[in-house]
């Protein structure tokens, strides 16, 4: 069974996401905490967070889940879902984008 480049990349941005959040809290925990540095790691963290989101979103709608189904996942109405998740292009073009985003 080939695999699923949208759940390899979501995957890929989760394994991110927990770098990011490695390193802002052994910066956190010092001494001296690196504040500019915590920030940023935790942004880039939200960022790749964000993208495996949309991702498995895009591969559930996909596979026949509903944006009603979708939002109640999500704790959120089917229309916000909607409106979050429904343009798929953001989500290719997060993909095409991803290697001019610092990784971590």
């Amino acid at each position: 069974m080939d695999e699923d480049p949208y759940l390899t990349a979501a995957y890929d941005c989760c394994e991110h996401a927990l770098e990011n959040l490695s390193t802002a809290m052994s910066h956190v925990m010092s001494d001296e905490p690196d504040y500019p540095t915590v920030l940023l790691q935790l942004n880039r963290a939200y960022v790749h967070t964000g993208d495996a989101l949309a991702l498995a979103v895009r591969d559930a709608h996909a596979a026949g889940m509903s944006w009603a189904q979708i939002g109640q996942a999500l704790g959120v109405s089917r229309q916000s879902a909607w409106e979050r998740f429904s343009d798929h292009a953001s989500v290719t073009d997060s993909l095409a984008n991803a290697d001019t985003r610092p990784l971590f």
